[in-house]
């Protein structure tokens, strides 16, 4: 290994050339690993490529990517020599650790959050309108599962209870012009109970951009209005109960 290894680790050469040294400033996390790793290219000579970390003299974890291969074989086909590199990739690496933990709390935010988050676009010169994410929590608010209600395109839609609709159509009317989706509406549960939805959004897409991409959520405000009577669910969510 060359000299730049020093000035990663801050350590002279002597403390890391030999290999039981090297294992030594290795992570303890990572070296069954990668004495693991080790054992099985010497044996084969297979190529590698694996990052792993190491503690440097002041403390500090280094992440090094190390690949390499065998480039030469003794008379019976049996690994001699190797040939590799080591490259400092620690600023990869917490990069990407750091891209992680915002990707879990996002993660977090939206599958615990009580309501349901969701994305729809619309292509306002067909009144296309297309869902491409909905929570899981559908399927306490509606009893369908959010893969059911994107895979079919007039199912949320439908769930509307006919008095209300007319009045929904025309809230979104009004939202393409503001970029504001604000409405409170009735939808029919898969079991026929009827639920009273408030769905708040906006429009993330500069006005005339098509299609337009909505964000938002909805909540369950039943309790704020008087129970209803039941709605006849779906003969074929009927069916499937009796099945």
């Amino acid at each position: 290994m060359g000299p730049l290894m020093s000035e990663i680790l801050g350590l002279p050469r002597e403390a890391w050339i030999e290999p039981a040294r090297w294992l030594e400033l290795m992570h303890p996390d990572d070296r069954d690993h990668v004495v693991t790793q080790t054992r099985v290219n010497t044996e084969r000579g297979e190529p590698w490529d694996v990052d792993y970390r190491m503690i440097a003299a002041d403390g500090r974890i280094v992440w090094l990517n190390d690949r390499g291969r065998c480039i030469e074989r003794d008379e019976i086909g049996r690994p001699v020599r190797f040939q590799g590199v080591l490259l400092d990739v620690t600023t990869r690496r917490t990069a990407e650790e750091a891209l992680a933990a915002e990707h879990a709390i996002l993660r977090d935010l939206v599958e615990g959050m009580p309501a349901v988050p969701w994305t729809h676009t619309v292509d306002t010169d067909s009144g296309w309108t297309r869902y491409v994410f909905m929570g899981a929590q559908t399927s306490e608010l509606l009893g369908y599962t959010s893969e059911e209600l994107i895979a079919e395109p007039y199912h949320f839609p439908g769930s509307s209870t006919p008095t209300i609709a007319s009045a929904s159509n025309g809230a979104s009317q009004i939202s393409d012009r503001t970029g504001v989706w604000d409405d409170e509406y009735r939808v029919i549960h898969r079991d026929g109970s009827v639920r009273w939805i408030h769905g708040v959004g906006r429009r993330v897409t500069p006005a005339g951009w098509e299609p337009a991409t909505w964000h938002g959520v909805t909540f369950d405000v039943t309790s704020r209005h008087a129970p209803e009577e039941p709605i006849q669910a779906p003969v074929e969510d009927q069916a499937e109960r009796q099945g």
